[in-house]
């Protein structure tokens, strides 16, 4: 059985006598690039829980700094570490 919790959110549940009260967990956001903020994509939004069953290609962009950097931040660190070469 569910508890009452700030977690949870209320929803009103029309019944045949009367409107009851259900709590249901909110989900979570999505997840925002470490450098400039915006929302990553191709990264599904579930609870830590859940995302254990979860493959590791459903978790994660595959490129390099793919989870943790949108598109545009990790290329401009990678074309940032190309120029150091140079």
């Amino acid at each position: 059985m569910r508890r009452k919790s700030k977690s949870e959110r209320k929803v009103f549940v029309k019944t045949p006598t009367r409107n009851k009260i259900s709590f249901r967990k909110s989900s979570p956001g999505k997840k925002p690039c470490v450098e400039c903020g915006t929302q990553l994509m191709g990264i599904k939004r579930d609870s830590t829980f859940s995302l254990r069953r979860v493959s590791k290609s459903k978790k994660r962009v595959n490129r390099k700094f793919g989870g943790e950097l949108c598109s545009r931040c990790s290329r401009e660190i990678i074309v940032e570490g190309a120029r150091k070469w140079k």
